[in-house]
């Protein structure tokens, strides 16, 4: 390492390098095309319209059902989603990394940009805004579902910006964090989809929104990510300067200027192109627009009602194996035997509504598996 000059190093680090080492093809492809990359849908489409590449698992909790999410196979996605975007949902992501990926060696800086460039990258984002209902205005939060085509070239070189400024640091043995953030990207695009129908508060008839999205970053160091609260230009932490200046006028200049002398911070604003990914498969592109219009200036989403969804379409995916099992299994294979009207067999009827699921769901004992094809 210590013969290795710094061009040498960069050389050997280099996402095309990287890139033909591949033993397989990579699997964006697969997953979203290869000219799009980023798309974007609303959390509760996600969960209710599942892609192939993924499975959905309904799990007993308390007190009511929870979804387990992951990827068909494990390899194929990067899950990084910051946890507290997840809680009031009730979903679980078995295979999250969350947003904060550790890096303190060259080896682990190259398995990770490997990583990053042979698989797409999944994130769930915070997004709130102004609309108007009714003639009234109301702050509306919503939770959007971002997938990443890593390997798109616009996005590619950024990311081999941003590592290998994390490398130089490495080398130069200093702590280092290194931001890739989506989030104006992401803002930017909303902003497009939601001006065509004024629905946002807007002054003057302008452009200028209140719009802010947050949880679409990932931070790549060797040490901790930097604390935002120290920063007066963070959104919302202007408040807390008013409430406790005194405390802040103290210790975040000594935060500030401790973290400058020991840390190289590093923020990378990634710039793409980014589309809506229509779940539902609409026949135009502007029907899918106007769809997620109404989902985004709507009412906020019900969870429980997208639970039911899950339920039902777990419970119809449940009785249609069972019927293929049944007649795989029959001696008399074709034949369908005859039962009274309005009698159901044994194995249907214990497989409980979606209201008995959620008051007996801690005596649930086998989850229900949503896989769709």
């Amino acid at each position: 390492m210590a013969n290795n000059t710094m061009e040498e190093l960069e050389e050997s680090f280099s996402i095309d390098s990287i890139s033909r080492d591949l033993h397989q093809p990579l699997t964006n492809s697969e997953i979203m095309n290869e000219a799009e990359a980023v798309r974007i849908c609303p959390l509760s489409e996600f969960v209710t319209s599942l892609p192939d590449a993924f499975t959905c698992q309904l799990q007993p909790s308390e007190p009511r059902l929870r979804a387990s999410i992951s990827p068909a196979e494990p390899d194929d996605i990067i899950v990084c989603i910051e946890s507290n975007m997840l809680q009031a949902h009730r979903l679980v992501f078995p295979e999250n990394r969350g947003r904060i990926l550790m890096s303190r060696t060259v080896n682990q800086m190259n398995g990770l940009a490997y990583q990053l460039i042979s698989r797409p990258l999944l994130m769930v984002v915070r997004v709130m805004y102004r609309a108007q209902r009714n003639s009234k205005w109301y702050l509306q939060v919503a939770y959007l579902t971002v997938l990443i085509n890593t390997k798109h070239p616009s996005i590619q070189s950024q990311l081999e910006d941003g590592l290998k400024r994390g490398l130089r640091s490495i080398t130069n043995g200093r702590q280092f964090a290194v931001e890739l953030n989506f989030n104006a990207m992401i803002a930017s695009w909303l902003k497009t989809v939601l001006c065509r129908e004024h629905v946002l508060w807007t002054t003057s008839h302008s452009c200028e929104f209140f719009l802010r999205c947050e949880g679409a970053s990932l931070v790549i160091t060797n040490c901790s990510e930097y604390n935002s609260l120290f920063d007066v230009r963070a959104p919302g932490c202007c408040c807390i300067w008013m409430f406790c200046l005194p405390c802040c006028l103290i210790t975040c200049p000594a935060y500030t200027v401790t973290r400058r002398i020991t840390v190289d911070d590093h923020t990378v604003n990634i710039k793409a192109e980014s589309s809506y990914w229509d779940l539902q498969n609409h026949e135009t592109a502007e029907e899918a627009v106007i769809h997620l219009r109404e989902i985004l200036c709507g009412e906020n989403v019900d969870w429980n009602q997208v639970y039911e969804v899950l339920w039902r379409r777990c419970t119809e995916e449940r009785l249609r194996a069972r019927g293929e099992r049944r007649s795989n299994d029959s001696p008399h294979h074709g034949v369908v035997s005859s039962q009274p009207q309005g009698s159901s067999s044994s194995s249907d009827a214990d497989l409980p509504s979606y209201e008995e699921a959620v008051l007996l769901s801690g005596k649930v004992n086998d989850a229900m598996v949503l896989q769709e094809s």
